[in-house]
């Protein structure tokens, strides 16, 4: 992190894709207006027999995407963190239809 950075709050969440092609799930948008999410590190677990790859979204935009291999996974621990945008949410979402994808986003989140 940046030295002159003070993180307001420390963003955990955890999300879990089933099923639908399209399915996003949210995080958390920043509680102040002005606030950004930042994305630190990032972890996938597929226990599917598909494989497929997950995006990362700063609202409906995609910022990331990682691949997900069957009844496998993924870590991305970020030196340099994804920003979302102001009052923005993180969604995630899977490119195919799964069984069960489990994903968490660890975080911070700033002005």
């Amino acid at each position: 992190m940046h030295p002159k950075w003070t993180p307001k709050g420390h963003l955990q969440d955890v999300a879990t894709i089933t099923n639908v092609t399209t399915n996003v799930e949210s995080f958390a948008a920043p509680a102040d207006s002005n606030d950004r999410n930042y994305v630190t590190d990032i972890f996938i677990a597929n226990s599917s027999a598909t494989d497929t790859e997950v995006d990362i979204k700063d609202s409906t935009t995609i910022i990331a995407t990682l691949p997900a291999k069957a009844n496998s996974g993924a870590v991305a621990r970020l030196e340099t963190p994804l920003r979302g945008s102001k009052n923005a949410g993180i969604n995630v979402a899977t490119k195919d239809a799964v069984t069960s994808v489990f994903v968490t986003l660890t975080g911070f989140t700033q002005r």
